[in-house]
């Protein structure tokens, strides 16, 4: 800590005494700005001998926040063995008297100038030397620069510098200011162009204070205000030219327009260069494609691109396809229904519908002479029974509520049951094996599947469902009479291309029980697909499974089948 210091001014801090009387400018002295500090450092009444940074401002006054100048920054300063200490503070002017110097202090030095000063009190006093005289004020001096008092009293004497806005007068104009003119302004020379910003050309005229009688007035190059009189005075450029009173539209947006005289029902049509009057596109013009003739007198010649033949169709006909022209024809619809029949019947070709009071006795019959011989789309047979002792072909479906019978092969695309069948797949104790390799034993008397010894892995048996087949509940049968464990029945099935495991259903038993049980899965709805998956049963403790207090005796799953299994 610093504790005092000593110091002497070395040289002069000047203030300048006011000359006597009003003679011609005196030749002055350059008045030094800068003076020679010393002082002596101290720390606890031992001289501080080392470096120090010290700083030096200039204030108004012994102890206010009056500075003056500075703070001026002397870093590194390096005292004597007595703790002395020189400095030059330098100002850009001179001290005057009756001003305080205050000297703080900082050690050691800190290169990167954070640690605080101390400063060093009282303030040093400033006191006054005789260097030169300087006349503070020259009011009653007979010239300035070879010119009187009132020469620079005069603003239009002044040739150079920069008038601040302030000392305008209220209504000059000025180039960056908002400001409203209130008086008729002309402007005989020249344009008066009006821009939004600056390097824009846009006119805009703003005055939202308009009332009605209030006008906005632009003077032809004569001098004539233009109004609704003299409109005619205005000559028009762009896409409209001529005046305000013979206005003609010479473009549509920068695009030239023909000035040819149109013909009636003529259009205006752009021909590359300009928009020019052209013929009527209808109802003249012709169409092409499916439909023809023209816009007015239409005429569908095709469907799809396949032709049309034009032949006048009769009462009820439909349009056939014929191969041999390759065209869509008028052509009677096929007969329908057919009754009465009692011997064997060849139909060709149509749809027809047999229904069940037709057919004697209930019964279709049929031989190689008969039902063999029916071609065509025959699309269905309603009721009865239908024997077939050769091949059905080309039948597209057949709806019954009886049953079909056949002594030879039936062909059809596919076959679908009108409501789907249910199926039951049991997987019994018998085709469980060791999850690890632990054999798997069976139980005497009823039977049942567990682990010859402990394992944590449980058992497994493969399931074999129908392809597209609807697994719609699982039924696990169990006996759990093992309070250490409860065994979990999963159907799950993995998937091929990732080698994932995705459970179907989940069964758990709970408690201990010598009591047989079947446990449920509740209603499911998974679709097998066996070409991307792999279904099997797990079995699995919660805990080590070592005897026959737990075991398996069957898994039963329910499923429905949509058409025949594939």
């Amino acid at each position: 800590m610093i504790a005092r210091h000593h110091a002497r001014l070395a040289a002069s801090l000047l203030l300048a005494a006011a000359a006597a009387s009003p003679l011609t400018p005196l030749a002055r002295a350059q008045v030094p700005t800068a003076f020679t500090y010393q002082g002596q450092l101290t720390a606890s009444g031992t001289p501080y001998v080392g470096s120090a940074d010290i700083r030096v401002s200039i204030f108004g006054s012994a102890a206010g926040n009056d500075l003056i100048t500075g703070p001026q920054l002397f870093s590194g300063v390096t005292t004597d063995a007595q703790g002395r200490f020189t400095i030059t503070p330098e100002f850009s002017s001179p001290p005057a008297a009756g001003a305080f110097l205050q000297i703080e202090v900082r050690t050691p030095t800190d290169p990167t100038n954070i640690a605080p000063f101390t400063p060093l009190l009282p303030r040093t006093p400033v006191l006054s030397a005789p260097f030169a005289r300087l006349a503070n004020s020259a009011t009653n001096a007979v010239t300035l620069a070879g010119n009187p008092p009132s020469f620079f009293t005069n603003a239009g004497n002044l040739s150079a510098g920069t008038l601040p806005a302030s000392r305008l007068p209220a209504n000059v104009m000025l180039l960056d200011a908002s400001q409203q003119i209130t008086a008729p302004k002309s402007f005989g020379v020249g344009n008066l162009v009006l821009r939004a910003s600056v390097g824009t050309s846009t006119t805009t005229l703003n005055a939202p204070n308009a009332t009605i009688g209030r006008t906005i007035t632009f003077p032809n190059a004569s001098g004539t205000v233009i109004t609704s009189a003299n409109a005619a005075d205005l000559t028009l450029a762009g896409d409209v030219i001529g005046n305000g009173a013979a206005t003609v539209v010479r473009a549509i947006a920068g695009t030239s327009v023909s000035n040819v005289a149109p013909a009636v029902n003529q259009t205006l049509v752009y021909n590359g260069s300009q928009w020019a009057p052209s013929g009527p596109l209808v109802p003249t013009q012709n169409l092409l494609g499916d439909v023809g003739g023209t816009f007015f007198a239409t005429e569908v010649r095709a469907l799809r691109g396949f032709p049309v033949n034009g032949t006048t169709p009769a009462n009820g006909d439909v349009l056939r396809w014929s191969s041999v022209s390759n065209q869509w024809e008028p052509s009677p619809a096929p007969v329908s229904p057919v009754t009465g029949v009692a011997a064997p019947l060849t139909l060709s070709g149509g749809n027809v519908t047999i229904p069940s009071a037709a057919i004697s006795g209930g019964l279709l019959a049929s031989d190689n002479s008969g039902l063999s011989k029916v071609t065509g789309n025959l699309m269905a047979i309603s009721g009865g029974t239908i024997s077939a002792a050769a091949p059905l072909q080309s039948i597209a479906a057949i709806s019954t509520s009886s049953s079909i019978t056949a002594g030879a092969t039936i062909t059809a695309d596919e076959f679908n049951y009108s409501t789907p069948l249910t199926g039951i797949l049991s997987i019994p104790d018998a085709a469980f094996t060791g999850r690890d390799g632990v054999p798997v034993r069976k139980t005497t008397g009823s039977g049942g599947a567990f682990p010859s010894s402990p394992t944590t892995l449980g058992i497994a048996a493969p399931v074999n469902l129908p392809n597209g087949a609807t697994i719609t509940g699982v039924t696990a049968h169990v006996v759990d009479n093992n309070a250490a464990i409860n065994l979990t029945i999963d159907l799950s099935y993995n998937t091929f291309s990732n080698g994932s495991f995705t459970d179907v259903a989940t069964i758990t038993t709970s408690g201990a029980s010598a009591a047989f049980q079947a446990l449920n899965s509740g209603s499911l709805s998974h679709v097998v697909n066996n070409s991307a998956r792999g279904y099997s049963i797990t079995v699995s403790p919660t805990a080590s499974w070592t005897d026959s207090t737990a075991y398996v005796r069957a898994v039963v799953i329910t499923y429905t089948l949509p058409r025949p299994a594939r």
